[in-house]
């Protein structure tokens, strides 16, 4: 009977607030509960339930749609309270869902509703992602992720060389457009859902690994080891020497490292020189006008400003240091670039450009 009572309410007028109280769990109270917590939990983000969870009726679209089969497992990453693992529960019964969730108290919310099915609740797991074995997932499911966890929820999933489908729902702006051009060992599928909640763009997205994933993962390991080979060696790449079949993804390889620069090519407005300044690849992501966004300087450029990449010069090492302190040096303010070329200087917030060979003398 307390199952028929749930199933009636998502197929008729019940809000999620109303199937939360009917399975008995209150998940604005926790949240209201909650503090501190990681940027990736939205903790103390003034975020209502209905932003933070997939709503069950979008969870009961989503399941119905991959027609499951009996031994496939779904992997919930960033559960919340559990929904999806609750909705296969009821409706679909044959198919495994692990949550994964980092914050204990919501976990406990779909574990209560569980116990009260009498199901085992091995699948709801309190644990950083990457610290879970995933073994070989059929489905992959994506709500409100943030770039950084994003990036390594990716790299974890590029790793399993099986085939495997990712459910995404929008929830930034920039999940779906990161998805599409960023992994190119995923091919976006035509079918798409609209979401019953009020998101982004109020669409489901489905995505595939390609079929030559092991080779394309072969041939990007090769080049990659190739690129570094040649970085160690010279402390340069020009970005016409590599494939543009390859040149964003290795762009964003480069993402998690201080170790190296971009050298970008520029123009003062009413000049006719151009001069070049370095732009850190640690944290370069990629803005939705399809540009390039440093946040050492916070600048954002084309990849056809890119001209090379270089290992840091020593002799910069201070001023880089300074840069990603986001520190004053004495009156002269902020560091704002760090120009290589026609002449090395540092351009700083309040001094305006000084030559290095300058600022080297009066240290």
């Amino acid at each position: 009977m307390f199952s028929d009572k749930i199933k009636s309410s998502l197929f008729l007028k019940y809000s999620d607030k109303e199937i939360d109280s009917l399975l008995g769990i209150n998940p604005n109270k926790v949240e209201s509960e909650l503090s501190g917590g990681t940027p990736e939990t939205y903790i103390g983000k003034g975020l209502l339930p209905e932003a933070l969870f997939t709503s069950y009726k979008d969870c009961y679209q989503i399941l119905s749609s991959l027609q499951t089969r009996p031994g496939e497992t779904l992997i919930d990453l960033g559960a919340g309270i559990g929904r999806m693992a609750i909705t296969a529960a009821l409706f679909f019964p044959h198919l495994k869902v692990k949550s994964i969730e980092i914050v204990k108290e919501r976990l406990d919310l779909g574990i209560k509703v569980y116990k009260k099915m009498g199901l085992p609740i091995d699948g709801f797991i309190n644990e950083r992602f990457e610290k879970v074995d995933l073994q070989t997932p059929h489905y992959i499911f994506l709500y409100l992720p943030t770039d950084s966890s994003l990036k390594k929820v990716m790299y974890t999933l590029k790793k399993i060389e099986a085939p495997l489908t990712l459910i995404a729902i929008e929830s930034h702006g920039d999940l779906l457009p990161s998805l599409t051009k960023n992994y190119p060992w995923l091919k976006k599928q035509k079918k798409t859902l609209k979401t019953f909640s009020k998101r982004w763009d109020e669409s489901i997205s489905f995505f595939k690994t390609i079929p030559e994933l092991k080779t394309f993962l072969q041939e990007e390991k090769d080049l990659y080891k190739k690129i570094f080979e040649n970085l160690e060696k010279n402390g340069r790449v020009e970005i016409k020497d590599i494939p543009i079949k390859w040149r964003h993804t290795f762009l964003l390889e480069l993402s998690e490292s201080k170790k190296y620069e971009l050298v970008i090519e520029d123009q003062d407005i009413g000049m006719d020189k151009k001069y070049f300044w370095l732009a850190s690849t640690y944290q370069l992501k990629n803005s939705l006008k399809n540009n390039y966004q440093a946040n050492f300087p916070e600048r954002e450029f084309s990849i056809e400003q890119i001209s090379s990449i270089i290992k840091t010069d020593p002799s910069l090492n201070k001023w880089r240091e300074l840069r990603f302190q986001d520190s004053s040096f004495y009156s002269f303010g902020k560091i704002r670039k760090i120009i290589i070329s026609p002449k090395k200087s540092i351009e700083f917030s309040i001094k305006g450009r000084v030559l290095l060979d300058e600022l080297n003398k009066n240290l």
